[in-house]
């Protein structure tokens, strides 16, 4: 499993499902379904294969977690991008598509903006 899976199951509680059963299971199909397509899981596909909505399953989503599908689809990729540049000596610009951006561009701003440095600075810092 994921770490940001790991990390979202154990927050559960904080999530705001109370005592709703259905939206706990709802939410643990999300986020598996987020750990198994994050590189190119839609959020399209995610509602046709639970049969709902796609406007609904995203209204659902923002409620249950407190983020959008897109916010948690691009968390899940950075986490993997850090493994990837502290346990690997994978070329940037391949992580940046194993994690599914195309646009290597914008995979370095959208990291930078999360963390601070730029994929090779965080590496180069990892290694220090």
């Amino acid at each position: 499993m994921g770490l940001l899976f790991v990390q979202l199951l154990n927050n559960t509680d904080r999530v705001e499902v109370g005592n709703n059963s259905d939206d706990r299971k709802l939410l643990i199909t999300i986020l598996r379904y987020i750990e198994e397509n994050y590189k190119d899981g839609e959020l399209t596909n995610l509602a046709k294969n639970l049969n709902y909505d796609v406007y609904w399953i995203s209204k659902k989503i923002k409620e249950l977690t407190g983020s959008t599908y897109t916010d948690l689809v691009q968390r899940k990729r950075l986490n993997q991008a850090v493994y990837y540049l502290t346990q690997t000596n994978i070329p940037i610009a391949d992580i940046g598509l194993a994690i599914g951006y195309d646009n290597l561009s914008y995979f370095h701003r959208i990291f930078k903006a999360r963390f601070g440095k730029t994929p090779k600075q965080y590496r180069d810092n990892y290694k220090k």
